[in-house]
């Protein structure tokens, strides 16, 4: 207490000494060994004393109460049974522990709620900031999935109903809506209440991005970075409702960054200046463009990894798993070289576009470099056409 009494006391000058990023200034002593273990002790400390602290139990109106845990944070530091490890690496099997161990409190505090028979009546929610950082393989580096990923669990009031997983693309701006609706409290608050069973279907979930910085703490950096606002269409876990649509007339260049949240693709090698090589026997283009466009045809400018050795690179080329047409590019043809490709009609408007590559070729096996990817067409950019357009 003596150190939130000096924080409220002193001048804002002075308050971020006594925070000391979340240290605190006064240690009287250590009298327990999560003293020791810095924030994330401290904060564990804590979530303890209110699992295993009596509850006072009175008639009354509604009480409400928040508790803001960083036990998961990094440093990785706590083990399953909440036993100190000191500093040990943040895999998932480490943070998976952690978070057993932050959970066990929880479950304490439901167990304490279900003695004093107030479990039923109390609404409980658990939401994250953020989610954690193990990312699905199946995602691009540049899409903020992790992010965009936090854990979100409601025991709605009077509920006592079996665990359940939803799909719907909840937002955190939700709760406050959701906890006014249940006990009928006059708001004007956006968002959805997330136990209607009137909510509304297909919605379209926004997630406003930008990167982190612990100098946003320090007070080094006072300015936020751009923000990247994404319009998730469809599940959370599925990379296609995260990419921006393409416009219904559009060139993507591969060699920006800047156009990888277009595009989803497998088995290509990081940028160059001029586009990016494919490498192995197969690669695929995942993309949508907007809605009501009359768009007909994609056409490719490529090159392709050939010497006298293996003069001449083939493949076949399939649109959402329908084969559209072959290309070769041998030694000698003027590169990049155009292929066009009809464009099927999707509902959705989503297409993967698919190269079955007959020899891709590594250049250490044709004595041209070390490199020992087997590479096979370089993708310089992409476009899309309409009807009636000049290409």
């Amino acid at each position: 207490m003596i150190n939130y009494s000096l924080f409220l006391a002193a001048p804002d000058i002075f308050k971020h000494r006594i925070y000391n990023n979340g240290d605190w200034l006064v240690h009287l002593s250590n009298t327990s060994p999560y003293d020791t273990a810095g924030h994330t002790g401290s904060s564990f400390k804590f979530l303890n004393y209110i699992a295993n602290r009596k509850l006072m139990v009175a008639k009354g109106p509604s009480t409400f109460k928040f508790h803001h845990s960083v036990v998961t944070h990094s440093p990785t530091v706590l083990g399953s049974k909440c036993e100190i490890l000191g500093v040990v690496p943040a895999t998932l099997q480490n943070k998976s522990a952690e978070g057993a161990c932050a959970m066990s409190q929880v479950i304490n505090i439901i167990k304490k709620l279900k003695q004093e028979n107030i479990f039923d009546n109390t609404m409980i929610i658990i939401a994250a900031d953020h989610g954690s950082v193990y990312k699905p393989a199946s995602f691009s580096k540049n899409m903020p999935y992790s992010s965009a990923s936090p854990t979100l669990l409601i025991k709605p009031l009077y509920g006592n109903d079996l665990f359940q997983i939803s799909d719907y693309p909840a937002q955190l701006s939700d709760i406050p809506k959701t906890i006014a609706t249940a006990f009928n409290i006059p708001h004007e608050y956006s968002g959805i209440d997330l136990l209607s069973k009137g909510k509304q279907k297909n919605r379209s979930r926004e997630f406003n991005y930008y990167v982190w910085s612990k100098e946003y703490h320090s007070g080094t950096k006072s300015r936020v970075p751009p923000i990247t606002k994404y319009t998730i269409e469809g599940p959370l876990r599925d990379p296609m409702s995260w990419l921006f649509p393409i416009e219904c007339e559009a060139t993507l260049d591969f060699s920006k960054a800047t156009q990888e949240t277009y595009y989803f693709e497998s088995n290509m090698i990081s940028r160059e200046h001029w586009g990016r090589w494919s490498y192995g026997p197969q690669v695929k283009f995942q993309f949508k463009i907007k809605p009501d466009c009359q768009t007909s045809s994609v056409f490719f400018n490529l090159t392709a990894f050939v010497t006298p050795k293996n003069p001449e690179q083939t493949a076949q080329v399939f649109i959402n798993d329908k084969p559209v047409g072959d290309i070769a590019i041998s030694i000698g043809e003027a590169q990049p070289k155009k292929f066009t490709f009809p464009l099927p009609i999707s509902p959705d408007n989503t297409y993967s576009v698919r190269f079955e590559i007959d020899k891709p070729t590594s250049p250490k096996s044709v004595g041209v470099s070390g490199e020992e990817r087997e590479l096979g067409f370089g993708f310089v950019n992409m476009e899309l056409l309409s009807n009636g357009s000049v290409q």
